[in-house]
């Protein structure tokens, strides 16, 4: 299940957490941890188990399901997946060919390139 906040603002993630009582109800034969944390990014959606996800909807109504992103969210893990294992020469000339990235602004940190790379290929 993908879940968004939508009390998030941007640079200003939100901390959400399921407590030990509703743990117990979710996982009632597994050890009990004190509380599972989720933090949310803005308009980043972050993929939770299905009985977690329904216990923090229900909690937070500020919390949501977006369904509706379900194969772009699909296609853009993939993309990213795809990209934090490529070798740092091959991820160079990835983004200069498949994304239109001109060379000289590829000489960047890797994590700034990768976020150049996803931002390009999914603007829309």
């Amino acid at each position: 299940m993908w879940l968004v906040d939508n009390e998030t603002i941007p640079h200003a993630p939100t901390s959400k957490f399921i407590d030990k009582k509703e743990y117990v109800d979710i996982y009632p034969d597994e050890d009990h941890q004190k509380r599972l944390s989720y933090i949310f990014k803005h308009k980043i959606p972050l993929h939770v188990s299905a009985k977690e996800g329904s216990v923090l909807v229900c909690k937070y109504p500020s919390v949501v399901e977006c369904n509706e992103w379900g194969e772009e969210i699909n296609e853009l893990m993939n993309e990213t997946l795809k990209i934090k294992e490529m070798p740092w020469g091959e991820l160079k000339s990835y983004a200069v060919k498949e994304c239109g990235i001109p060379f000289k602004e590829t000489t960047i940190k890797r994590d700034a390139l990768e976020a150049l790379i996803i931002n390009r290929k999914f603007k829309d």
